[in-house]
């Protein structure tokens, strides 16, 4: 009864504690004062009725005249503290183990074709085909010149057998020169007035085609006292090659000198083909005028060139001179 009255009084102060000679006074009971079993250890005076209480720490024992009393310090649990501070993350674990592999997924729709890549180099080349027929015999070809044929007046020509083509080279007649005049006044004109010169005639050079023993009219231009006569060759009535001739000149006046005569007019569906010079047209003087010249001719000679004018009228060189054509096959 007496050690139940001297604990609850003890309780009833608040727990406070008077050491003994030599010990510290306490007054709360703290965790330090817990022993091994969690109680709180206390010596009392013995026969002594409301006596005082000394409190025992760790390593502490009883007095003689005093007896070892104890309690458990566990009281009612208390209200949760607030929640502390989230700590620092902590390294990162090691990865795990590769789980086991799932089933294929189903086949997504085709992508769009995607643009051309490009060109690979080219593959080496394959061994060559066998040869093939013989194709049919292509058309004969020249086989050079075989012959030539001069012609300075007109006839015909006969295609030898075998040759399928020709080569014609052609003069036209050269144009007369016009006659000179004694002028009406000498003041105007103290010598001459002179004819116009004759024109040249044309050249051609040009391959024609022809048929083996066929017969072709060859026509060679005069030289003229008044215009060039044209040179041609081909069917009778339809020429394929004409090398015109020069026009003449025209004659003087005793007012006036005379016109120059026209060039001939090469015509020739291809090959070399040139027009001839024109005449010179007359004046006062008293020289020889000369006229005009072919293609592969010079003045006042060779094939085609045009008739000169002089002072005293017609002379011998006031004809044009002839056309010629040549054939080579």
């Amino acid at each position: 009864m007496n050690r139940q009255r001297i604990s609850m009084v003890a309780v009833g102060a608040g727990a406070i504690i008077t050491a003994a000679a030599g010990v510290a006074d306490a007054t709360t009971a703290t965790p330090s004062a817990l022993s091994s079993q969690n109680r709180i250890r206390a010596c009392v005076q013995t026969g002594v009725e409301g006596g005082e209480l000394r409190y025992l720490s760790s390593g502490h024992y009883c007095a003689r005249g005093e007896k070892l009393i104890s309690w458990n310090i566990v009281g009612r649990r208390g209200a949760a503290g607030p929640v502390g501070k989230t700590g620092a993350t902590g390294p990162q674990g090691q990865s795990g183990a590769n789980g086991v592999q799932g089933p294929a997924g189903a086949t997504g729709a085709a992508g769009a074709t995607g643009a051309a890549g490009p060109a690979g180099p080219a593959g080496p080349a394959g061994p060559a085909g066998a040869q093939g027929p013989a194709g049919p015999p292509g058309p004969m070809g020249y086989s050079g010149v075989n012959g030539v044929q001069d012609f300075t007046a007109s006839g015909t020509f006969t295609a030898p057998l075998g040759i399928n083509h020709v080569m014609i080279e052609a003069w036209g007649g050269g144009g007369g020169a016009g006659a000179s005049a004694t002028p009406a006044d000498t003041n105007a004109c103290p010598d001459t007035w002179m004819g116009g010169s004759g024109g040249a005639g044309a050249y051609v050079r040009t391959a024609v085609a022809v048929a083996p023993g066929q017969t072709y009219k060859v026509v060679v231009g005069a030289g003229g006292v008044g215009a060039g006569g044209d040179t041609s060759f081909g069917p009778a009535g339809s020429p394929t090659v004409i090398a015109g001739g020069g026009g003449a000149g025209s004659d003087a006046t005793p007012n006036s000198a005379g016109s120059a005569g026209s060039a001939g007019v090469a015509t020739a569906a291809s090959g070399l083909t040139r027009d001839g010079q024109p005449g010179f047209d007359g004046v006062c003087g008293a020289f020889a005028l000369e006229g005009g010249s072919s293609s592969n001719g010079s003045f006042g000679s060779g094939q085609g060139t045009g008739g000169w004018s002089a002072p005293t009228g017609q002379s011998s060189l006031g004809n044009g001179q002839a056309g010629e054509l040549i054939i080579t096959w």
